[in-house]
């Protein structure tokens, strides 16, 4: 789930709970899409079930072409 902010470069989505999150974020790697998650932004360093999607750099057809990838890796 996300909610649209008002500005900004990116979106943070919240996952479901019995996704891993930084698995997801590895196999993204592997399939060639690059996504952080909360993990590298905590001070703490604590896992959360959080992702940071940043989309200002990329044309709409390579974002439609990253989720198809994000969803291949969750699957």
């Amino acid at each position: 789930s996300f909610t649209l902010p008002a500005g900004g470069m990116a979106v943070w989505a919240r996952a479901a709970p019995d996704i891993d999150v930084d698995a997801w974020a590895e196999r993204g790697l592997a399939a060639q899409v690059a996504f952080a998650t909360a993990k590298r932004f905590a001070f703490d360093g604590r896992r959360r079930p959080f992702v940071r999607l940043g989309f200002a750099a990329l044309p709409e057809r390579d974002l439609r072409e990253a989720v198809r990838r994000m969803a291949a890796a969750l699957r």
